[in-house]
């Protein structure tokens, strides 16, 4: 079980993918990936960069297709929010203390995944 999401950067945009998000909330993969099509479904396609880019990996050993979801910290965050438990309620409540720390309109601070 990972404690963290890891994210990478990639043309200027970070991301994670699901795999990474169903491991720290400690959720099945299969879930995650129902969510995601689910918010997908709901999205409007016209957005700028997209928040979730389907992506499939090839199993060495068996040779099948694996599909996954990259998404940026948008999607990531969208995603978390329709999450329920202890580390989905930890995420929401540092998410909004984050929003609190900011005191003025101008003041920017950082929020990590």
């Amino acid at each position: 079980m990972t404690t963290a999401v890891t994210v990478f950067a990639r043309e200027g945009h970070a991301y994670t993918d699901s795999r990474n998000v169903a491991d720290v909330f400690e959720k099945a993969h299969s879930v995650v990936i129902r969510a995601v099509d689910e918010l997908q479904r709901g999205l409007n396609k016209n957005v700028g960069t997209p928040w979730f880019v389907e992506k499939h990996e090839r199993n060495p050993q068996n040779g099948q297709l694996y599909r996954y979801y990259e998404m940026t910290r948008d999607g990531a965050s969208l995603l978390v929010m329709g999450f329920t438990g202890r580390k989905a309620l930890a995420f929401k409540v540092a998410y909004i203390e984050r929003f609190n720390e900011i005191k003025h309109p101008r003041k920017r601070v950082q929020f990590v995944l």
